[in-house]
């Protein structure tokens, strides 16, 4: 089976849409329910005619967490925050 087969059979499983790598031929999908949820990914990707090669479980990082958050990379806020610093303030002088 493919990538786009395995990433359908666990986006049922997500409330995000599953992320294709297809350099690393991974699918990676964020869930609730730690590893209680392992199982249903099994039956779900076993159901699609889709085999294993991995199977991983990671808790997310605070990178994850910001950007689930905020939508943005913590990179892209530093980025943004760094912007407003260089600029020139005018000053005006009285006589």
């Amino acid at each position: 089976a493919t990538l786009p087969a395995a990433a359908q059979a666990l986006a049922a499983l997500s409330e995000s849409e599953p992320t294709i790598d297809e350099v690393d031929r991974r699918v990676t999908v964020p869930v609730s329910g730690g590893s209680t949820v392992l199982v249903d990914v099994v039956r779900g990707l076993d159901s699609a005619g889709v085999a294993l090669e991995d199977l991983s479980l990671r808790r997310p990082t605070l990178d994850d967490v910001f950007l689930s958050l905020t939508g943005r990379t913590a990179e892209d806020e530093e980025d943004s925050a760094t912007k407003g610093r260089g600029k020139s303030k005018k000053k005006e002088a009285s006589a």
